[in-house]
């Protein structure tokens, strides 16, 4: 088994992890979703990143509950529990997003903790 299909057996493997020890945290429909390894709306960072897989970010912390400087990832794993008014750019390359199509770069939008936003970023 390479390393591609490693990783993407451990975020399965985690994935059913979470979804067995707190059956009743996410639908069953994101539930599938994350299975399939594909983002959809309404998921926090946490599962979006277990869909997904690697990414890169961009975060812009809210004000109000942040301090300047604060560390991206906390404000990221905060979400989950507690959403906030963080705005947050997650994109990623992936061959499971859009199925049939190969290799595909999106970006996801996150706000208020969910995922409102998915869009491919036009090849050149």
């Amino acid at each position: 088994m390479n390393t591609k299909n490693l990783e993407v057996e451990r975020r399965r493997a985690e994935a059913t992890e979470v979804f067995e020890k707190y059956p009743n945290a996410v639908s069953k429909d994101l539930q599938k979703k994350i299975l399939a390894l594909q983002i959809d709306v309404g998921m926090d960072p946490y599962m979006a990143r277990l869909a997904g897989g690697v990414c890169s970010f961009k975060i812009t912390p809210d004000r109000e509950k942040w301090h300047p400087g604060a560390n991206p990832y906390q404000v990221m794993d905060a979400q989950s529990l507690h959403p906030d008014n963080s705005e947050i750019w997650l994109t990623f390359q992936n061959d499971t997003q859009y199925p049939g199509r190969g290799l595909t770069t999106f970006t996801v939008l996150l706000v208020n903790g969910r995922v409102a936003k998915i869009e491919e970023i036009n090849k050149i």
